[in-house]
């Protein structure tokens, strides 16, 4: 089975900061994120594989996405590619999240329309 894999999506779509982790889990460089927001502003979310296939957000992701948008105090992207598809939420402070209305990934960037 693959490992998942993710990366930290800027406000331009490009994706930074690529990590591997295990079957079912994957971390951030917190720290990474949090200084690149206090110095640049442009940390627009957060992408991740899903490599069996789960095409959706689990409760580790709903948990996770609500911390880092108390953290920033706006919504975040979080968007999941699984198998050949990719779909993307913006996710609250207040743990509500939408599904944006189009989602495309090239390459090692990221396009959405909410």
């Amino acid at each position: 089975m693959a490992n998942e894999r993710s990366a930290v999506v800027l406000a331009s779509g490009r994706l930074v900061q690529w990590r591997e982790g295990g079957a079912a889990h994957v971390d951030f460089d917190a720290r990474w994120v949090l200084r690149r927001e206090e110095s640049k502003g442009d940390v627009a979310g957060f992408f991740h594989t899903h490599p069996p296939g789960v095409p959706g957000m689990s409760d580790r992701d709903r948990r996770t996405m609500q911390a880092w948008a108390q953290c920033f105090g706006r919504d975040l992207l979080c968007a999941i590619r699984c198998r050949s598809a990719t779909r993307a939420w913006l996710c609250g402070k207040d743990g509500a999240r939408r599904e944006v209305a189009s989602v495309i990934l090239k390459g090692r960037s990221l396009q959405w329309t909410p």
